[in-house]
């Protein structure tokens, strides 16, 4: 998950840790010079089981799962790795598309900001 600088301070500041703190134990920097939440064993740390610990204050790309395009792009792709994830998929109200298209542009907002933030630091 890529963060933007504002939405580290808000992990760290919800966490009640300095940033510095945050991003040492929560996050690392990839290739591409973007700060993202750190994986282990496949699995973000921020999750607790399949539950988000830190979801009042979870950054925009966790917020519009699953309407990632690259989940969305097939039937197949999003039963394969929506569903078999997250038992509250089968559940719950229907998405509209306009909600939907709406998150996906939130996304791109979010990649943008965050690759800006990268160039920033170089």
């Amino acid at each position: 998950m890529v963060l933007n600088r504002r939405e580290q301070l808000r992990l760290a500041r919800h966490l009640g840790v300095p940033l510095t703190d945050f991003l040492e134990r929560y996050t690392e920097v990839g290739a591409d010079g973007h700060v993202s939440l750190r994986f282990e064993d496949g699995h973000c740390v921020m999750l607790d089981g399949k539950a988000c610990s830190v979801h009042e204050a979870k950054p925009t790309q966790c917020r519009t799962w699953p309407f990632w395009p690259e989940l969305m792009k097939s039937r197949a792709v999003y039963e394969r790795e929506v569903r078999s994830f997250c038992p509250g998929s089968r559940n719950g109200p229907t998405v509209s598309g306009a909600s939907i298209r709406s998150q996906l542009l939130q996304i791109e907002l979010a990649d943008d900001a965050a690759e800006q933030d990268a160039k920033r630091r170089r």
